[in-house]
């Protein structure tokens, strides 16, 4: 059939994404409608490797949400993907059971490689040495392409969601000797990485990252749809840790519109980008609202069109 209405549902360990398309022109596809929910899946997997019963509970929510949307606007096809919180959840399957049931298709669980190939393929539309950073609730994925094609994937165990249990817990603002130890352990997981390839230009994508713009720009953090294309330089991403380190999280969800679900999470976040642009020697991020989702459905087109 051509001219389907295809949805793309990222479910990640702390948010979940859906995107309602119309494909045209065969391989190609026009967004129609966009929304999120923040679920926390992956609260205490880490220490528990069980998805916790609340957790569960506020996913069906969302996910029930997403079924009513893609029934509204007549979705042909609903294609659904879980990344880090169900790859490592020892109860995943019960999850994708009840989360299944009620999408009425099957949700792929992807690596962490599959997930890097599909958000760079969503994400970058540019022939020149790139670097994708995909700052995750359980970890972080590091991209580097050359003329559209992926030369290096890696998934490093840092996400915002992970590293705010391991070292932080309810404490905020974090105390130095803290964050000196997070830090340590993001530049431990840097370090291991055996090869680096040369870019020229760097994206970033997911939740860090669009709220670091949604705050540069003084919006609410679910505008995300006003921050595709942004230009954040070395000193914003410097100015927005230390602004969020300085605030206090109802501080964060009332002065910077930053989602309560977000709140505790967006320091960590930044402490892990701005770590990042230090390695490297980032002098400049485009920040992009798309991502994996949009990969998922330029991946299934590509397929159905071969």
């Amino acid at each position: 059939m051509e001219n389907k209405i295809i949805a793309a549902i990222d479910i990640g360990t702390n948010t979940l994404l859906l995107l309602i398309a119309k494909q045209i022109l065969n391989d190609n596809f026009r967004k129609i409608k966009e929304h999120y929910g923040i679920a926390r899946l992956g609260e205490n997997v880490d220490k528990t490797s069980i998805i916790s019963d609340e957790a569960i509970n506020r996913t069906i929510t969302i996910i029930n949400e997403f079924k009513q949307i893609c029934d509204n606007y007549k979705v042909d096809k609903i294609l659904a993907v879980g990344t880090s919180a169900l790859r490592d959840a020892k109860n995943s399957n019960l999850v994708l059971n009840k989360l299944n049931s009620i999408l009425n298709t099957e949700i792929i669980i992807i690596d962490g490689t599959k997930e890097a190939t599909l958000s760079y393929l969503g994400t970058v539309n540019d022939s020149g040495k790139c670097l994708l950073i995909d700052i995750g609730g359980g970890s972080t994925e590091l991209i580097f392409g050359n003329n559209n094609e992926i030369i290096q994937k890696i998934s490093l165990q840092i996400g915002a969601v992970r590293l705010t249990e391991k070292f932080f817990g309810k404490e905020y603002p974090p105390n130095k000797i803290l964050i000196d130890q997070a830090k340590s352990y993001i530049l431990e997981q840097l370090n291991s990485i055996k090869y680096i390839p040369k870019f020229d230009k760097v994206f970033a994508i997911a939740g860090t990252a669009t709220t670091f713009a949604t705050t540069h720009l003084k919006i609410a953090d679910n505008e995300i749809d006003k921050v595709n294309g942004i230009n954040l330089n070395k000193n914003d991403i410097r100015n927005l840790y230390q602004l969020y380190l300085t605030m206090s999280i109802e501080e964060i969800i009332n002065k910077l519109l930053i989602h309560p679900q977000r709140a505790d999470l967006i320091f960590t976040g930044s402490l892990i980008m701005d770590t990042i642009v230090d390695f490297f020697s980032i002098k400049e991020i485009i920040i992009s609202s798309h991502g994996l989702r949009y990969g998922i459905i330029k991946d299934y087109l590509n397929k159905i069109h071969k």
